[in-house]
């Protein structure tokens, strides 16, 4: 059979041309987690923010206002994370424990869960409700008798022996300026077991005549009999 020449080589051009135009179509392996594709990137959390669909998380870091601290409303303080009203006191227990303790002027103005009205050392005063037995050596302030189980409601003293304010509950054990009721009498021979009309306790008090032997405290004449010899006892000053 006879072959034209120039047909054939015409073909066998054709063909060639037809085999390279498949072999292009495809550009080599894909990664598919490459950032060249633009449909099949993820976020990764960074912190660029430049995805539409990734979240983007607060840490809680410096672009807060805050640096750490309590934010409370004018006439609030802060207290170990929370904030204590005008009327409470950011209170400290011996465990550590800091909790806004509602401030009072005698115990009577607290509730019963917490009916101490708690005179806090080393704050210059401050008075708080508080359980009975919270702290150390607890002083519960009062101004009568029916305030205080003992139902001795009287001065407390300085570190001479005089007595000063506030009154608190103490013991009818006949001490120095403690409560002398049920007969208890007075352990100090310098004391009288006297009725204090205020508060409707028997305290043993001081005797004296001038003010010269009460140290920082008051002689207040009696109104009725003698103090042993004396026309007054030793009262905490006004």
């Amino acid at each position: 059979m006879k072959v034209n020449r120039s047909r054939f080589l015409a073909l066998v051009t054709a063909i060639g041309g037809l085999t390279g135009a498949c072999s292009s179509s495809s550009s080599g392996p894909s990664d598919a987690g490459s950032s060249s594709s633009s449909g099949g990137s993820r976020d990764s959390g960074s912190s660029s923010g430049s995805s539409s669909g990734g979240l983007i998380q607060d840490s809680g870091g410096s672009s807060g206002s805050s640096s750490g601290g309590t934010t409370c409303s004018a006439g609030q303080s802060p207290c170990a994370g929370s904030c204590c009203n005008a009327n409470a006191y950011c209170f400290t227990d011996p465990a550590g424990n800091h909790s806004c303790a509602t401030k009072c002027a005698t115990s009577s103005d607290c509730l019963a869960a917490s009916p101490c009205c708690a005179l806090i050392p080393g704050t210059g005063g401050v008075q708080v409700c508080l359980p009975n037995g919270t702290i150390p050596s607890q002083q519960c302030v009062c101004t009568t008798s029916t305030e205080c189980t003992t139902g001795c409601c009287a001065p407390t003293t300085d570190s001479s022996g005089n007595p000063t304010k506030p009154l608190v509950c103490k013991a009818a054990d006949g001490s120095h300026y403690g409560c002398c009721m049920s007969g208890t009498s007075c352990s100090e021979s310098t004391d009288c077991c006297l009725t204090v009309t205020t508060t409707g306790s028997k305290v043993c008090e001081q005797a004296c005549q001038t003010s010269a032997t009460c140290g920082n405290s008051t002689c207040q004449p009696l109104t009725s009999g003698m103090c042993l010899s004396d026309l007054g006892s030793c009262v905490p000053s006004p």
